[in-house]
């Protein structure tokens, strides 16, 4: 239990100054500014435990709530060497303050992502591995014309892989902690 102390410390310093940071940045106007009830895509790339990957996800804002469901397509080396890693991606935004220019918001984000084992044998074909994250983050967008927004997001998390090792027959879970790097544009309609 003392090893989790330092890593969770660390990691709930870097949620805490990346909010403080964002929500300085915004300064609040009254609630008439905040945006109506819209739909939206999104596309964006981020960084965490597995690497790379790229997503696209449809959503809805409902005043300061923003709900989004996607696919995600995992790209770093350490997946490409399996077949098929895609998964999916949802998410909550709830806007913690916005102007006419920039927004900044607190999100929780959960992404999965499946490929087949690596089998060169072609013994098992049913066996996928997985990796399942979760994270908490403060993110801030800005408006670059009445419909397209560009943004970031940054945070913390926490990672469930699990891997089918078949030379060992048998099948590894690993958990951990990480941080999540998130930049996206998405148009409102």
């Amino acid at each position: 239990m003392k090893k989790l102390i330092l890593p969770l410390k660390t990691l709930l310093f870097v949620f805490i100054f990346n909010c403080i940071l964002h929500t300085s940045t915004v300064k609040a106007q009254t609630d008439s500014s905040i945006t109506p009830v819209c739909y939206l895509v999104n596309v964006g790339a981020t960084y965490s435990f597995v690497g790379y990957s790229t997503y696209a996800t449809f959503g809805v804002n409902l005043k300061r709530h923003q709900f989004y469901l996607g696919i995600r397509n995992v790209l770093s080396k350490s997946y490409l060497y399996y077949t098929g890693p895609i998964g999916g991606k949802l998410g909550w935004n709830y806007v913690i303050s916005e102007n006419k220019k920039t927004r900044s918001f607190v999100n929780i984000d959960y992404q999965n992502s499946y490929n087949r084992a690596y089998n060169p044998r072609s013994i098992f074909k049913d066996k996928l591995n997985s990796v399942h994250e979760i994270f908490l983050s403060n993110g801030l967008d800005y408006k670059i014309s009445d419909r397209i927004r560009i943004g970031e997001k940054m945070g913390v998390g926490m990672f469930r892989e699990i891997l089918n090792n078949l030379s060992l027959g048998v099948k590894q879970k690993n958990f951990g902690f990480n941080l999540f790097i998130d930049l996206h544009v998405h148009y409102e309609f």
